[in-house]
């Protein structure tokens, strides 16, 4: 393959000289919707501590440790949304990796630039992905630092403060979430064990690999078509989600009304399998979607109704 790091790199400063309105738009939604998700989940908490100091209902409850706990320090909701959030701003930039392509100037302009399809393709899929998660990350941490400030002001330095961007990646973490969920509800606790762990870990190896393979879906559809593709994956996905989730009641009523003998052990074991099973095959199926995408890209040249 040719490469050459001087053709990448003049190709790089040209799209983002071009391209740079576009760029700060998105890093600019991006940080808003950060700050404000993070001034929301200070307002829910700020609102929950006035109601346990101000009402005798509320203080007797927080006397107990556990809404205190909730009020002062709590962002594992917060987290949630913001990761919610920068993963739909993910979504977006890689959908977006071959924006240039969307009309026929575009086409004729990015086809001619003197660098070649690997080059191009390279630096695209490198912007769309790496660059956006760094934005994601820059605007996660200076809203934390906002929180943190009003955390500290309002709820003083006793109470604690509890970092937004840790929440934000533990909620990626099953075992995090609920440990945290286990802190309200006193009480409620899991036995650690081996395979429980074991457990854990395919659960959290399946969600990752997921997220990945969700976004290789908005990077393919990209080079599939070059407009409204965004909206036409999200669809596409949801339906299939309505399809994987009423198969099994379709499927039930038919399968014979005799139980299978399995033991507890055999079914954790094969549930851990399936988990792992299915998280190998979105890796090799992200493989092969971003394989898909540059033979997709060689070929800008060729469009269609379709694909326009």
């Amino acid at each position: 393959m040719d490469f050459n790091k001087t053709r990448f790199a003049n190709f790089a400063r040209y799209d983002l000289s071009i391209n740079k309105n576009f760029y700060r738009n998105i890093a600019i939604v991006t940080l808003a919707g950060a700050i404000g998700i993070a001034l929301t989940g200070f307002a829910s908490r700020l609102s929950i501590y006035r109601q346990a100091t101000e009402y005798p209902f509320y203080s007797d409850y927080n006397a107990e440790g556990t809404l205190s706990f909730q009020s002062y320090n709590w962002t594992l909701f917060t987290g949630a949304s913001e990761l919610g959030f920068l993963l739909f701003i993910m979504a977006v930039s890689l959908g977006c990796w071959a924006h240039n392509l969307r009309n026929k100037q575009g086409r004729i302009t990015e086809l001619t630039l003197p660098a070649t399809n690997l080059e191009k393709f390279l630096w695209h899929g490198l912007l769309s992905s790496v660059g956006a998660m760094l934005v994601c990350l820059v605007s996660l941490l200076i809203a934390d630092g906002i929180n943190a400030l009003l955390t500290l002001s309002y709820f003083g330095l006793d109470n604690g403060i509890s970092s937004l961007t840790l929440n934000t990646f533990r909620t990626l973490n099953i075992q995090e979430v609920l440990k945290e969920l286990m802190k309200i509800f006193p009480g409620a606790t899991i036995e650690p064990s081996t395979k429980v762990s074991l457990l854990y870990f395919s659960i959290n190896f399946l969600i990752i690999t997921t997220i990945i393979f969700t976004g290789a879906l908005y990077f393919l559809s990209n080079g599939l078509k070059y407009k409204y593709n965004i909206i036409f994956t999200y669809l596409t996905l949801q339906v299939l989600g309505i399809i994987i989730q009423i198969t099994p009641l379709i499927i039930l009523p038919f399968l014979p009304s005799s139980p299978i003998s399995i033991s507890n052990e055999d079914a954790e074991n094969l549930m851990i399998g399936l988990l792992l099973c299915f998280g190998i095959i979105e890796v090799l199926a992200t493989i092969a979607s971003v394989w898909w995408s540059y033979k997709l890209y060689k070929r800008a040249q060729i469009t269609t109704s379709f694909n326009k």
